[in-house]
């Protein structure tokens, strides 16, 4: 398992806020998504490259993983061990 994996928090049971995690390369690119999907009512549980261990912690959090170039691999593994889906 990859050491990341062993940081994040474990997914409370019957969470269901709706949240979504962004995983790509660019921060720049992360941080106009952030904002679109503000826009439109979403909530981003963190993004991936992580501005902070509290967002690492976070990660087992999220309803779908959304994943926009790199982070593949990170989101297969968290779908396997968290049961997070991602597209």
């Amino acid at each position: 398992m990859p050491r990341i994996l062993l940081l994040l928090q474990p997914r409370p049971l019957g969470h269901g806020g709706g949240e979504i995690q962004l995983l790509d390369h660019s921060r720049a690119n992360l941080n106009e998504l952030e904002r679109i999907f503000g826009l439109i009512g979403v909530k981003i549980n963190s993004s991936v490259p992580c501005r902070d261990l509290t967002e690492i912690k976070r990660m087992g959090n999220a309803d779908l993983n959304v994943v926009l170039g790199y982070g593949t691999l990170l989101a297969k593994k968290m779908e396997e061990s968290f049961g997070i889906p991602y597209i």
